[in-house]
């Protein structure tokens, strides 16, 4: 969970809930730490797999490619996410 620095997570109330909660930290200049970056990744390179002449034709690609992206591909960009950090602190 990315963390929100909102008047509503410091109230008192939630304060001693935040021990419960793991806060993930992602830099906000790093698309390789973000999984969105690589779902648009694997977007784009199968829209470039087909021939569009048109803007209604890329529309139509572009809806049929995004609506083939399995729950499985998904969640296998998320998971690779310790991964992907371990790699960046290797660097």
């Amino acid at each position: 969970m990315k963390h929100i620095a909102a008047s509503s997570f410091n109230s008192r109330k939630l304060a001693g809930l935040r021990q419960y909660v793991q806060i993930d930290f992602y830099a906000p200049q790093s698309p390789d730490l973000n999984p969105i970056e690589q779902l648009w990744d694997l977007l784009e390179r199968k829209i470039r797999q087909h021939s569009t002449s048109s803007k209604n034709m890329l529309k139509s690609v572009l809806k049929d490619e995004w609506e083939k992206i399995s729950d499985e591909e998904t969640t296998k960009l998320v998971h690779s996410m310790p991964k992907r950090l371990q790699e960046v602190l290797e660097r």
